[in-house]
């Protein structure tokens, strides 16, 4: 059972992500002070810097906000039906990335450049990002393995797998990094990905 001390500590972080989600989101990580957010949450200065030792490891508390809520979405949408493979996978994909449309391009290269830096929190959240990589993939194989009877070759479930999320995450670096790229744009190049990999290898109909 929570007491009410950690109650109240869960109840200031999850205030304080949200206002340093929309803060970041729409005037960005750099013109953000921990004073407006403090402000906005309505609590002490110092109590953020006592859960979060610096600005950059509260955006990292964001992204790893947003990366926790996606994987449970992922996991409610998993339920696996008949129907077409490639409009399947191209779904699912386009859920799962469909995160880095919901906020400015600059936010997402602010993320990245922060989890370049070497520190506990950047190695601990990069740890965590691997294994919802692992998890990805892992749903992705389910997809194919539940539609196995529409291929006319037989086909590595893994390495398919492996390739379809290479290839959702190499468009999502693109897309951040080019400033010409919209999220449609995106979308349609993610589904030519998907059925170039199946090119040759699906039954007729």
């Amino acid at each position: 059972m929570v007491n009410l001390r950690e109650q109240r500590k869960i109840e200031n972080q999850k205030k304080i992500i949200e206002v340093a989600s929309d803060f970041f989101s729409n005037k960005g990580f750099q013109q953000t002070t921990i004073s407006e957010i403090a402000k906005q949450a309505q609590v002490g200065v110092g109590t953020i810097y006592n859960y979060y030792s610096s600005k950059g490891v509260l955006l990292l508390a964001v992204f790893s906000n947003f990366m926790e809520r996606l994987k449970d979405e992922g996991q409610q949408e998993i339920q696996i039906n008949k129907g077409n493979i490639i409009e399947l996978l191209t779904g699912f994909m386009k859920r799962t990335t469909l995160v880095f449309e919901q906020f400015p391009k600059t936010f997402w290269r602010e993320i990245f450049h922060v989890m370049t830096d070497e520190t506990d929190e950047t190695r601990h959240l990069r740890k965590s990002l691997f294994g919802f990589d692992q998890e990805i993939i892992s749903w992705v194989e389910t997809i194919i393995e539940a539609h196995s009877d529409c291929f006319r070759v037989s086909v590595n479930r893994k390495e398919a797998s492996t390739a379809i999320y290479g290839a959702a995450m190499t468009l999502v670096m693109l897309y951040i990094y080019d400033d010409q790229m919209t999220y449609d744009q995106f979308l349609i190049q993610l589904e030519n990905q998907i059925k170039f990999i199946f090119l040759g290898k699906l039954l007729e109909g």
